[in-house]
């Protein structure tokens, strides 16, 4: 499974979104891809997805399959994104 998460640098929502990404890694020991979907490959990545709200949190399969997602504010808790892992 892989864990992605797309959102825009330099908002109203950038600070709360990497303090939210900590405190998921460091209670579940979770990695994430961040991508920023201003550069061209986050850009390609997040048309591949149809991401169109940002912060999105995306899981995959392995295969790139979606799994589950959650777009937009306001921010999930850590507790929201940590069910999103017991989904498949």
């Amino acid at each position: 499974m892989k864990f992605r998460v797309f959102y825009r640098q330099q908002r109203d929502y950038t600070r709360m979104t990497e303090d939210l990404l900590e405190d998921l890694s460091r209670q579940y020991q979770k990695s994430f891809e961040r991508i920023d979907p201003d550069t061209p490959g986050g850009s390609s990545i997040a048309r591949v997805y149809d991401v169109m709200d940002f912060p999105t949190f995306l899981v995959t399969m392995d295969d790139g399959r979606e799994v589950a997602r959650r777009s937009g504010l306001p921010l999930p808790t850590v507790a929201d994104l940590a069910a999103m892992f017991v989904i498949v």
